[in-house]
């Protein structure tokens, strides 16, 4: 697709395709109440009318699970044809062979497959599908789908992560894998979102009490830091911050929900209309006004590299749950080893 004539710089598309998942995930942010999904055909519409107007890096489909839609490969033929990547975000629950063979070898397909550490941890913490997630990552490996593993670092296994992907790496060496990416992000705090977004109800994020759950700046910034240096024989570290982050400093994104609405956060509760309802243009261009609002182009964390830059600075509720002014002061706080008091 060729963007008009003085189009912006390239955005990033999150789809959530589905609030339908087999698995009830201990601290899954998705609420599971079924609602209004906008069909293939529709997905196929959105994305050819944003990628007219500007170049699409990077298009995610994301749920739920969106393995668990008859059409998924309806929607990844769409995305590959307007997008320069495309990814898809899944727990590994749904058998591999969903996936059309000869749409996910493309080298512009990343199949990202959630795993969060050790059989036990693993079980403990995403419904008992350990199992189920090795096989499809074994599937998708024989088939040599481009693969990243992603991890959601909580209390439960941040101590466990540096030795479990120490053996993930030997296991990898054993079945002559290709490369396969990883990277991780902190578990959110909910609460500390409530009230962001837009002024319109998109799918709502299920409300856990996240207490005592998010690792704290100094030990997660640290975990980045040796995973940085870290020479692994199979894996690629594939990260380029310590915290969760959207990477909108850098790239701004759309963020739909199955039903169409959207921000510019799949993390917020509110949205700011329907692309059903609103035109590409018009999309865009409350996008631009939105990230000209934004302070990260100008914040020395994005210059030097130690953040992406996020559309809330919250960084998925990390600033509120832990009390520093904003994300600044956040990172701030993890580059000088100084611990701040939680909520």
């Amino acid at each position: 697709m060729t963007p008009a004539p003085g189009a912006r710089n390239a955005i990033t598309v999150d789809i959530a395709l589905t609030s339908a998942c087999p698995l009830r995930c201990r601290f899954c942010t998705v609420a599971k109440t079924p609602v209004p999904e906008l069909s293939a055909l529709q997905w196929r519409r959105v994305l050819v009318d944003l990628a007219q107007l500007r170049p699409l890096s990077l298009v995610s489909l994301e749920g739920g699970e969106p393995l668990a839609r008859p059409d998924v490969g309806d929607i990844v033929a769409a995305a590959l044809a307007c997008a320069e990547t495309v990814k898809l975000v899944t727990s590994g629950a749904v058998p591999f062979g969903t996936l059309p063979r000869d749409l996910v070898r493309s080298d512009r397909f990343l199949l990202e497959v959630s795993v969060d550490g050790p059989r036990a941890i693993h079980d403990y913490l995403r419904d008992g599908s350990f199992d189920a997630a090795w096989n499809f990552i074994r599937d998708a490996l024989f088939a040599g789908v481009r693969l990243r593993l992603r991890s959601v670092v909580s209390v439960h296994n941040l101590s466990l992560l540096e030795d479990w992907l120490t053996e993930v790496d030997d296991l990898l060496r054993r079945e002559n894998a290709a490369r396969v990416g990883y990277r991780f992000d902190a578990i959110i705090a909910p609460e500390a979102l409530a009230g962001l977004g837009g002024p319109q109800p998109r799918t709502g994020l299920n409300r856990y009490d996240s207490r005592g759950l998010p690792p704290d700046p100094v030990a997660l910034a640290g975990l980045f830091q040796r995973l940085k240096t870290r020479r692994f024989g199979r894996l690629s570290f594939e990260q380029s911050e310590p915290f969760r982050g959207c990477g909108a400093g850098r790239t701004p994104g759309l963020s739909f929900d199955s039903a169409g609405r959207f921000s510019f956060c799949c993390e917020v509760p509110g949205s700011f209309g329907s692309i059903t309802a609103m035109s590409a243009e018009a999309c865009l261009g409350l996008l631009d006004r939105q990230m000209d609002a934004v302070r990260c182009r100008g914040c020395r964390h994005l210059a030097e590299g130690f953040c992406d830059g996020c559309w809330t600075g919250q960084k998925c509720g990390l600033v509120g749950y832990w009390r520093t002014g904003d994300c600044v002061e956040l990172l701030q706080s993890a580059r000088d080893g100084m611990q701040p008091g939680p909520a």
